[in-house]
């Protein structure tokens, strides 16, 4: 099994995003939310200016680029995560799937011969 993300992982977490970044207070907000308080340099570091579309194409770069976990979740994945709770039930499944995505960046496939187990000694 691959630990690729889907190619269209970046529109798709784009769609949940806009409705949350219209403004450059919003997005003040939601970057709040996510990074604040796990890693200020981050927070710090994510310019909010520009079209909201442009703006979200550029944070999630940002964050994938940034790879460091935060919260124990990749950055893309917080991010979600906090967005997350601006949605309603009807969404949950769907953004769950992106964090779940979003937390196998970086990451290598697994092996597809990994050692064997060695037994425990009794």
């Amino acid at each position: 099994m691959s630990r690729n993300p889907p190619s269209d992982l970046i529109i798709r977490a784009k769609e949940i995003l806009l409705p949350l970044v219209a403004t450059e207070n919003e997005r003040e907000a939601l970057l709040i939310d996510a990074f604040y308080l796990s890693d200020s340099r981050l927070f710090y570091e994510i310019d909010r200016k520009g079209a909201p579309a442009v703006f979200a194409s550029l944070l999630i770069k940002k964050l994938i680029d940034h790879g460091s976990p935060v919260e124990s979740r990749h950055p893309l994945a917080q991010l979600l995560h906090m967005a997350r709770h601006h949605y309603g039930d009807d969404k949950h499944a769907v953004i769950d799937e992106l964090i779940s995505h979003s937390n196998s960046l970086g990451q290598p496939p697994p092996d597809p011969n990994p050692p064997p187990a060695i037994p425990a000694k009794v």
